[in-house]
């Protein structure tokens, strides 16, 4: 069995990682943002850097995790800037697999994600 963790760790089509409802809404958003990136001779990459369980339901099929993603934001006319963002994400159990059903920004951090020393990530890397 695979780890809910599973679509974090996969480089390719996103579009492959997602179900509902979160599927139907990068459907709907995606084409969006490319045109703007696009207009705006901007580009985004955004990486996994690290995520971690937070729940998990075998018996329901179902998982949580905090998700760190790395972004990368530049365009023609500034530097690249760099942030890293934290997710809230809810999975499911699907018959190809753990995909992400649900996911939010947070600014919550648990306890054991939070390091005493500032360069160090508690998250587990990929």
């Amino acid at each position: 069995m695979r780890s809910p963790l599973w679509p974090f760790t996969c480089h390719g089509g996103a579009a492959g990682q997602l179900t509902d409802p979160m599927l139907t809404e990068y459907g709907k958003v995606r084409q969006q943002f490319a045109d703007s990136l696009k207009k705006a001779q901007a580009s985004v990459v955004a990486t996994p850097a690290g995520a971690s369980l937070t729940a998990f339901d075998d018996d329901r099929g179902t998982a949580s995790a905090i998700v760190a993603i790395n972004v990368t934001a530049s365009s023609t006319n500034q530097q690249p800037t760099q942030k890293q963002q934290l997710f809230q994400v809810e999975m499911q159990r699907t018959p190809d697999g753990w995909k992400a059903s649900q996911a939010a920004p947070t600014t919550r951090c648990p306890w054991w994600m939070r390091s005493s020393t500032p360069n160090s990530r508690a998250v587990s890397r990929m």
